[in-house]
């Protein structure tokens, strides 16, 4: 990414864009018209408009002849594509324009672009099944050519709103007649952003649903949609695997796929693929299903980024929003997280603690691991909430202090004696941290952990555990030595922990084991993968009861 080279463009002591490195460099050539403000070393710090250009109208037209002298001289592709249509530069959607623009030119200035989607789809009432009208962009089209995309969907130009947008698109692009489109209903707005070599592109998607009529087929008028598809549920959510689909309407798609209920709350990955905002008043689902190519880390952990205070971090270098159903499954918090018999687990006096090399965790290894982007608590902005940075070898991550956003956090791999920088991470559903140097579990109370593994570590001691959602813990294999019930014991304060894993630790080659354990976690569900049943149950309670008896008589003895 280029994003942290870019500088803000300031207008009316507004920011209304980022320009990119690559157009700060031909800008030189127009500073009668931008003025780049420089600091003592000579490097540009923001870019404004000529002060001279006060009217709307003198800066819509001294823009625009820039751009067409950019456009002649062929110096920017995404000007070979030029519109005649033009886009309203403002701080928000609601907001006094400060000028207009070219549409096609306005990533090179980093401008918030608005736009409708529209989620058509019909009930086959022969099984039930929802049925999505998809229609393939022409391969004329100056982006995305010959991609997928929603049945109806279109920026907002100059001179319409949102609903006469929404009309006019459908119209257009299906010959939606007005009636019918005026019975969709508005689910909200996307709003994320991302980069490519035409610049930067901040967007608010306002998005739609629509039932239309079984018998009902679009027909595009506008040329600019090559053939509309039938599909099923399951081939949609299969071709935006396959990358088939312009990125921003995959992304209107699978918000509408959640709200439909395609996937269900029983489905393993579920709760990693729905974010709800804790905070939301209005107990409206945030929805953020994005598995993208990373190569941004700027703001992604922040509540705001600087041009604009609800903007998305999506990925930069974006060729398309890629699914990956398998990228979820070491998180959800059941079977994988309790496969302890990994091959290649540190054991015991394999590593030399004296000769590991010092290595802290850095920019890039962040860049690369992290993923699933997310509605952050206050329900305005979004964050990647999901970190993976496992066998890196690192000894330090106190890097990870500032990515307060992170939910599910893998670390296992590495050679970690200190993870207290984790305690920063107050959001944090699920942490791995097997194969690592640890004598302690010991960490803050993290209010929202619910699953925790330290597999192949040196811990001998259940200490500082205390969190207070956790219903999922591994402690197991060589290395662990936890070897005493009085450590497992101290687990009861954890009020919905339902599995423990101890495989290969001391404690678990004592007499009674098992039934010694759900002694002294009366909740406890499962131990090493396995079930309690009820015999074992009546057996812990009746020898619970017996011991408690014992302890009475003898307390009545003594006195």
């Amino acid at each position: 990414s280029t994003r942290q080279l870019s500088k803000p463009f300031i207008v009316d002591a507004q920011c209304v864009g980022r320009i990119p490195p690559f157009v700060l460099e031909q800008l030189h050539n127009y500073q009668h018209i931008f003025q780049l403000e420089m600091d003592s070393a000579g490097c540009i710090t923001k870019v404004s408009l000529n002060e001279k250009l006060k009217s709307f109208e003198d800066r819509t037209e001294a823009v625009d002849a820039v751009m067409k002298d950019l456009r002649d001289k062929k110096v920017f592709p995404c000007l070979n594509g030029w519109r005649d249509e033009m886009y309203k530069v403002s701080r928000t959607y609601t907001s006094n324009p400060v000028f207009n623009m070219e549409r096609s030119a306005a990533s090179l200035l980093g401008i918030r672009q608005y736009g409708i989607h529209l989620n058509g789809f019909y009930i086959d009432k022969t099984n039930n099944n929802v049925i999505m009208w998809i229609g393939r962009r022409s391969k004329t089209k100056a982006t995305f050519p010959g991609k997928l995309d929603n049945i109806a969907a279109g920026g907002i130009s100059v001179g319409y709103n949102v609903t006469e947008t929404f009309v006019k698109e459908c119209a257009e692009e299906a010959s939606l007649p007005e009636e019918l489109a005026k019975r969709a209903i508005s689910t909200g707005v996307l709003t994320y952003y991302y980069e490519d070599d035409r610049g930067y592109f901040p967007e608010t998607q306002f998005v739609y649903d629509l039932e239309l009529p079984a018998d009902f087929t679009p027909i595009n008028s506008d040329g600019e949609v090559e053939a509309f598809y039938p599909m099923k549920l399951n081939e949609v959510v299969e071709r935006i695997s396959n990358d088939e689909f312009k990125p921003n309407s995959a992304l209107s798609i699978m918000d509408f796929l959640i709200r439909r209920g395609y996937f269900k709350p029983d489905d393993e990955n579920y709760i990693h693929i729905v974010s709800e905002s804790s905070s939301s008043n209005d107990s409206k689902v945030a929805i953020s299903v994005w598995i993208t190519y990373i190569s941004l880390v700027e703001n992604r952990q922040t509540d705001s980024v600087s041009d604009d205070h609800s903007c998305v971090v999506m990925a930069a270098e974006l060729s398309g929003l890629q699914l990956k159903m398998s990228d979820y499954s070491d998180y959800d918090g059941e079977d994988d997280n309790l496969d302890i018999d990994n091959e290649g687990d540190r054991k015991d006096g394999e590593d030399d603690l004296e000769n590991v090399t010092e290595n802290s965790l850095n920019d890039e290894n962040i860049r690369e691991g992290l993923s699933l982007l997310c509605k952050t608590g206050n329900g305005i902005s979004h964050a990647y909430v999901r970190l993976d940075i496992h066998d890196k070898n690192l000894t330090d991550i106190n890097k990870i202090s500032s990515f307060i956003h992170l939910r599910y956090l893998d670390l296992s791999g590495n050679n970690l004696k200190d993870i207290s920088p984790v305690n920063h991470l107050t959001h944090l559903l699920t942490l791995k941290a097997d194969r690592n140097l640890l004598t302690s579990a010991r960490l803050d109370e993290l209010p929202y952990l619910q699953s925790a593994s330290f597999a192949h570590n040196a811990i001998t001691s259940t200490e500082g555990i205390s969190h207070p959602q956790l219903e999922s813990l591994i402690l197991s294999c060589s290395g662990t030595n936890i070897d005493d019930i009085k450590e497992v014991t101290k687990l009861r304060c954890l009020p919905l922990l339902r599995a423990v894993v101890l495989t290969e630790c001391p404690v678990a080659d004592e007499n009674d084991y098992r039934i010694e354990i759900l002694i002294a976690i009366r909740r406890l569900e499962r131990l090493d993968k396995e079930e309690y049943n009820e015999d074992e149950r009546q057996e812990a309670e009746e020898i619970n009861e017996q011991r408690r008896q014992e302890e009475q008589l003898q307390k009545g003895a003594e006195e």
